[in-house]
Parts: C-alpha cells; sequence; structure tokens
C-alpha cells in the first residue's frame, strides 16, 4: 500500500497535541505502508526542514515541504489582516491560510509520478487541494482532529468585542459549510472521538467514518507518586493558541485563587512554548511561575500531583491528557479540554469552584490521588495499545476501501535522501 501524506500541522518536532496526533498517524501508516509525506511547516523557523529530515527518514520514503505562517504567535499582524480579509471570501480562514500555490505544484508532482492507493488529507486546513488530489484516482481520506466551525462558534460565545463576535460568527458558518463539503468530497472521514463523527454526521457529512484512537504507550510506573510529588500543578500546550491563552487567563482570575485559599502552599506551573505578554506577567516566583518550552517535562512533572486542562474552547482529542493517563497522572479538566476522554482518571467540570476542588483533591488526598492515577492507567491500557490500534486501522482500511497490496513496515535505510527537497 502507498500513502501520499499531507499534513498542515509539521509532525516534528511534535510539541503540540496536533503535531504529535499527526506524527501517530504516519507512523501508524509505516506499520503496513510506504509513506510519502507533503507538510507545511511554520516560515520562521529554519531549523524546521532539516529536523523533519532526519527525524522522519526511517518511516516517510519521500518528504517536501512547504513554508506557511502556521503559528499565530509568530505571525499575528499577518494572520490577523488575512482574517479579516477573508470575513467576506467564501473560503474560511482557516483554509486560506494554507491555500499555497507550491502545495498544489507538489500535490501534483506526486501523484503524477506515483500510483497511490491512499492519499491522505491531516487536518481540514490541508484539504483546499482535494480536488487536485482525486485526479491521482487514489482513496482520499481525510482526518479532522477538531469539529473546525465548533472552535469559532466558541470563540464567539467568548468574545466580548462586538466586531469580533461578527467575524467567529462568519467565520463559523463559513467553516460549517465548507467542512461538509470538503468532507462529503473524501471517502472516508477520521475523526477523533464518538462526539465528532454524530455531529459530522448530523451536519450530513456521508462517507464512512472511522473514530482514531491514538495510539499511546503505557509507561511501566506511574511517572510519580503522591509522597514524592509536591502540592504542584500544572497547565501544559504551546501557549501561542489563542485559545490555550484564554483558559490559563481564565484559570487564573476563576480558579487559582480559590484553590490558594484552601492550600496556601500550592504552586502552580505554567509550561508551554511562545507564552505571550498576557501569560508572562501572571510570573510572580511565588505560587505561579511561567517556564516556556521545557525539553524535559518529565523531569518538572515528578513534582506535580496533577495536571489541569482549562480549555474552553477548541475540540478534538487532548493528546496531553492521554499522555498524562498513560504516566498515572490526574487530570482535571474542563468539558472541552477532556471531551472523548471521559474515565475516573480525570476531574471534568467547567464550575470554577468544582475545578479547583478537583485540583485540591488531587493536591491533598493521596487517597484520592491514587484512584485517578491507577483509573488513568486503565483506560490507556483498555483502549490506546499501539499494536491495536494499528491492527484496527489496518483492518478497516481494507474493509471499507478494499485495499489488498499491503506492505510490510519500512526499513530505516528504505528512504531515498536523493529524493528529499524543501
Amino acid at each position: 500500500m502507498k500513502v501520499l501524506f499531507i499534513a498542515a500541522l509539521s509532525p516534528y518536532p511534535a510539541v503540540s497535541g496536533g503535531q504529535r496526533l499527526t506524527r501517530d498517524e504516519i507512523e501508524v501508516y509505516a506499520r503496513f505502508a510506504t509513506v510519502d509525506l507533503l507538510s507545511y511547516y511554520e516560515q520562521t523557523d529554519e531549523t524546521a526542514v532539516p529536523l523533519m529530515k532526519g527525524h522522519l527518514a526511517n518511516i516517510c520514503r519521500k518528504m517536501d515541504f512547504v513554508p506557511s505562517a502556521t503559528k499565530f504567535g509568530k505571525n499575528k499582524a499577518q494572520q490577523l489582516a488575512l482574517y479579516a480579509r477573508s470575513f467576506l471570501g467564501a473560503v474560511p480562514f482557516r483554509v486560506q491560510k494554507f491555500a499555497i500555490p507550491t502545495m498544489q505544484e507538489l500535490i501534483s508532482r506526486y501523484i503524477a509520478a506515483e500510483k497511490y492507493d491512499i492519499v491522505h488529507f491531516e487536518h481540514l486546513s490541508s484539504t483546499a487541494f482535494i480536488d487536485t488530489a482525486r485526479q491521482s484516482g487514489a482513496q482520499i481520506i481525510v482526518t479532522e482532529q477538531n469539529v473546525e466551525w465548533e472552535i469559532f462558534a466558541r470563540y464567539e460565545k467568548n468574545a466580548k468585542n462586538p466586531l469580533l463576535r461578527a467575524l467567529h460568527r462568519r467565520e463559523a458558518a463559513k467553516l460549517r459549510q465548507f467542512e461538509n463539503a470538503a468532507l462529503n468530497k473524501a471517502d472516508l472521514i477520521v475523526a477523533l472521538s464518538d462526539r465528532d463523527k454524530q455531529i459530522f454526521q448530523d451536519d450530513g457529512v456521508k462517507p464512512p467514518i472511522y473514530v482514531f484512537q491514538r495510539p499511546t504507550e503505557l509507561s511501566d510506573q506511574p511517572i510519580t507518586s503522591f509522597d514524592q510529588a509536591r502540592p504542584e500543578v500544572a497547565t501544559l500546550g504551546a501557549l501561542s493558541s489563542p485559545a490555550r491563552e484564554h483558559g490559563t487567563l481564565w484559570m487564573h482570575e476563576h480558579v487559582w485563587p480559590l484553590v490558594r485559599k484552601q492550600l496556601p502552599e500550592a504552586k502552580w506551573h505554567i509550561i508551554g512554548m511562545d507564552p505571550p505578554d498576557s501569560i508572562r506577567n501572571l510570573h510572580n516566583g511565588d505560587d505561579i511561575h511561567v517556564h516556556g518550552f521545557i525539553e524535559d517535562l518529565n523531569a518538572k512533572l515528578i513534582h506535580c500531583r496533577v495536571v489541569a486542562v482549562p480549555l474552553l474552547i477548541g475540540g478534538g482529542i487532548r493528546i496531553k491528557i492521554l499522555d498524562m493517563l498513560s504516566l498515572g497522572m490526574p487530570c482535571v479538566s474542563t468539558t472541552v479540554g477532556a471531551q472523548g476522554l471521559e474515565n475516573d482518571g480525570i476531574v471534568i467540570s467547567d464550575d470554577p469552584q468544582r475545578f479547583a476542588e478537583g485540583i485540591v483533591q488531587c493536591l491533598s488526598s493521596p487517597e484520592r490521588w491514587n484512584e485517578m492515577s491507577s483509573a488513568g492507567r486503565r483506560f490507556i491500557l483498555k483502549n490506546y495499545s499501539p499494536e491495536a490500534v494499528s491492527q484496527a486501522y489496518e483492518s478497516f482500511l481494507n474493509q471499507t476501501l478494499g485495499s489488498s497490496a499491503t506492505t510490510a513496515p519500512m526499513s530505516s535505510d528504505a528512504s531515498d535522501p536523493d529524493a528529499e527537497t524543501a
């Protein structure tokens, strides 16, 4: 089986949850297929292309990369201008910023040179050229990491500025129309939760929808213990995301004072690359510490008793929650943050008081901590082992798409470095 994989989010370095999921899907394919990769990357990152070539050569045969303004925090003026210009157009901002002719040219070149069984678009943002890919005769698969229109509907709900509310409302409506049209051009949709699958079907999406369980290795032992850790909480994720910035500020204003009132010794570690000034200014060196990106995250997590996920905007599966559960780390999350992952290893509430109570329980009760740590690891073991995920996905592809030409996974020397261009 030969797969052309088109990624909106660069699979390496896999910093964000979306990037990690992109890499996970490529790795699942590489277990039974030959994979060629076309990916966008952040235009300001000069190291991205050599890093991806070096670290993905064992799972991708050929690779090409297209620079794009993918990170809001690094391209804020450019993205806001494009967002405003796209207001009256038919193509959503989420898709328009990736509609780069170089990518269309690469897709055309690859499908002309190779007969692929599958062309896989990772994320709705990469589907601007789905009609070009259709000319290949291959089966078209689209992964939806979120219900995209729902994200902007939540932005509208939380926006205080009337102009921003209007922009978000318009973008949500365009996205819903575009999303349904694009997904109905595919032969198969990959969603990340039964909830998302149901929303797509209710909106009139007709192709089969497969719910992808992101493969997650279970650590041999929990990363820490209640006694080894301290009354400290961590929040994780790239802070250039407006949704994560909004959630962090919400937790600071509405939740953290309640935690400190009950546990004056509690500390909060805000971890994630590219924190904006609004987040940096929360650092006080006492109970709140803003770290930015941390290379060795586990070295910090062994001192924490809980990870909080204060997201009120967003969608899809929170990859970092899967990672934390696999490590035996209890989590406290909003409904949005934990959707599709509901289990006894997570306290879920959108109410600041209950959210704070969940954090306090994890910080102060060894019995509660041990219960949640064990429950989260059982949930991962039952639902997300890599072998089970790969076998289930390959079987579904063969049954649904009628593919029979599977191959062994690529060996580490199967890549063709001379074919790689930037």
